[in-house]
């Protein structure tokens, strides 16, 4: 009796070490099968955003205009003169010298033409999409005119690019004392739009103020920062544009003005 009763308990004792091992290894299988997959998901999942990445960087760099510079130019020329009449009947005060350069301002790898006229204390700034069958205006903008007639920006290009200019006015009066300006101007819903924020500046002291559009308000040099890192949107600059005081165009010859937009795509 004992004999069978030992072997009835070895019989089941085999029997559950060898459940408790099948139980181990169907765990250890599914434990191996799910990390598999994750792994696998993970990779799927970095290949579609490296993928979707590279397809929009080859969608930019392959992005061309539909029409030739020379005739980008010859259009944007008899276009830009109409639109040069206008602004006389307006009677626009400008000393009638132009100038322009192309910044991509919509992240679809084409620059849109951005012509600045001066109207001796200002430029006012069209801009411009060509990429179309003919030019069409996006809006305007105004930055205040240099001490050296040289005009300066730097195009951040980040998920919403920003065309930065800046321009230090210095006082004759007050010695030691200047006034800085800073422009953001960026298209946003299809529209041109332009921030500002200035400080001044009086022998070691500066006094910071929020945007003119929001009131000019006095505010502390740590919320002037915040405010400028919120208006980059990037710490990337993807062009730098300098316009000399010499580079300009006559905007009443649509010749001339033909002539200085095509030479921007050379």
């Amino acid at each position: 009796m004992r004999k069978h009763t030992k072997k009835w308990l070895a019989l089941l004792l085999a029997m559950v070490t060898a459940w408790s091992l099948f139980g181990c290894s169907a765990t250890q299988q599914q434990e191996t099968a799910d990390s598999t997959e994750q792994t696998q998901t993970t990779e799927e999942t970095s290949e579609q955003e490296t993928s979707s990445s590279e397809a929009q960087d080859e969608q930019t760099a392959q992005a061309q205009y539909s029409r030739t510079p020379e005739e980008i130019a010859q259009q944007f020329a008899q276009q830009w003169v109409e639109r040069w009449s206008q602004l006389q009947s307006e009677l626009t005060m400008t000393n009638g010298q132009g100038r322009a350069f192309l910044a991509d301002l919509d992240n679809d790898g084409l620059g849109e033409l951005i012509f600045l006229y001066d109207n001796y204390i200002d430029y006012d700034a069209l801009v411009y999409r060509i990429s179309g069958e003919q030019a069409e205006e996006l809006g305007q903008f105004t930055v205040s005119n240099s001490s050296n007639g040289e005009l300066s920006f730097s195009l951040y290009q980040g998920a919403q690019p920003v065309l930065y200019y800046q321009t230090v006015q210095t006082h004759a009066s007050q010695e030691g004392s200047s006034e800085t300006e800073e422009n953001f101007i960026s298209l946003q819903d299809g529209a041109i739009v332009r921030n500002t924020l200035y400080y001044t500046s009086y022998g070691d002291t500066n006094t910071y103020y929020d945007s003119v559009e929001a009131g000019a308000n006095e505010i502390s040099q740590e919320d002037y920062d915040l405010l400028r890192i919120g208006l980059f949107g990037s710490e990337e600059v993807s062009q730098e544009i300098v316009l000399s005081a010499e580079d300009t165009v006559d905007c009443s010859d649509e010749q001339a003005v033909a002539d200085y937009v095509q030479a921007l795509f050379a």
